[in-house]
């Protein structure tokens, strides 16, 4: 007969190389493939879903989880961002770090990213200059004589050209 040991589940004190809970703490699976009793420190700790990480040999994993990238889970943002035309920004991909990412205004726009929502962007298409934004006068209006209007400045092509008050300037 030959003896087994199973090194995830004995909490004897003599077992001196048994994970005896190391992995249970900090939320993770223990682990035995080989449970010889002749194989020793053979035990591993695995990620809880969703969760991903390296698995080291008679000890805790390194766990991450990218709440932007992930999207089954209960803290992820399930493509909340992107659906906006946003970025997403998970500032710490711990696994212990949850409902921590939030929404990045894309470039030129500006504004405020809150954590766990859609970001509050704006963008004046007659100021901007940058070649970054497509949707940008960068002079259009001026350039015949008249006024730029971006009364809406939700990212997008909102702005329009008006004549000045002296009735001059051709039509765009």
């Amino acid at each position: 007969a030959s003896c087994t040991l199973d090194e995830c589940v004995e909490t004897s004190p003599a077992c001196t190389s048994c994970a005896r809970g190391t992995c249970a703490d900090v939320g993770q699976t223990c682990r035995e493939d080989d449970k010889d009793a002749d194989s020793l420190r053979d035990w591993y700790c695995v990620c809880p879903y969703p969760s991903v990480g390296p698995a080291t040999r008679a000890g805790v994993a390194s766990c991450t989880l990218d709440e932007c990238e992930e999207t089954d889970c209960n803290s992820c943002s399930k493509g909340t961002c992107v659906d906006w035309g946003q970025e997403c920004d998970d500032p710490n991909t711990d696994a212990a770090s949850l409902s921590d990412w939030t929404c990045v205004c894309p470039v030129p726009s500006v504004g405020e990213a809150r954590i766990g929502a859609v970001a509050s962007c704006t963008l004046d298409e007659c100021v901007e200059t940058s070649p970054a934004c497509t949707s940008c006068a960068r002079g259009t209006c001026v350039d015949v004589g008249q006024t730029c209007d971006d009364a809406n400045t939700n990212y997008g092509l909102y702005f329009v050209c008006q004549r000045n008050l002296c009735g001059c300037g051709a039509d765009v």
